[in-house]
């Protein structure tokens, strides 16, 4: 059988939001965290997306924990990525063996944003519990021809990160491409994408 987890569907600041499918996993000293993301409805409108600009409603990510098995959670904490901006989460937080919290997430750009955009895959490293964040990006493409979507993040034996996401060429239709980058150094920087095969 299943409980419902009684969980509020309203933000840090106490808005209501669009919550979408939130990620789990074990941060150690018994802990579970759970990342999200939301994205404001400023107004009535159904529209997600701008057709005009291609950018998207303010999208924000954030982070609870438990550490009672889920039975109770702390109150959610917005994950500052500035200066990037639109963030959306994706795949787990995780503990990394330096005690750091890192976050796989991708940007979009400003709802009424003219300019030319691409989705970036990036991380997110917490060095005090989740208090404070520092952003990077781990794959962008300056021409915004090609999109890195769905970045997670996966431990190695050997202590390194690979960081796997996929990409979508606009000169490609149709076609997209799995591809990573590995860091040796905890994340602080990456390998450039390749193609996984």
């Amino acid at each position: 059988s299943w409980t419902r987890v009684p969980f509020s569907c309203r933000t840090p600041a106490g808005r209501p939001a669009d919550f979408r499918p939130a990620a789990l996993s074990d941060i150690g000293c018994g802990r579970i965290a759970m990342l999200l993301t939301w994205i404001d409805h400023p107004d009535a409108s159904p529209l997600l997306v701008n057709p005009k600009t291609e950018g998207l409603l303010p999208v924000h990510i954030g982070w609870t924990a438990s550490a009672d098995h889920g039975e109770t959670w702390t109150a959610p904490r917005e994950i500052d990525v500035s200066p990037l901006v639109q963030p959306a989460g994706n795949g787990p937080m995780l503990r990394l063996p330096n005690n750091d919290l890192l976050v796989p997430f991708e940007t979009y750009k400003h709802f009424d944003d003219p300019s030319p955009w691409s989705a970036n895959a990036a991380i997110a490293v917490s060095h005090d519990d989740g208090k404070t964040w520092a952003s990077q990006i781990v794959a962008a493409d300056p021409s915004h021809q090609v999109s890195y979507f769905d970045p997670h993040v996966y431990p190695l034996r050997d202590g390194s990160l690979l960081n796997v996401m996929w990409a979508d060429d606009r000169r490609k239709a149709g076609v997209s491409e799995i591809m990573w980058a590995r860091s040796t150094n905890g994340g602080h920087s990456w390998s450039a994408p390749a193609p996984t095969g």
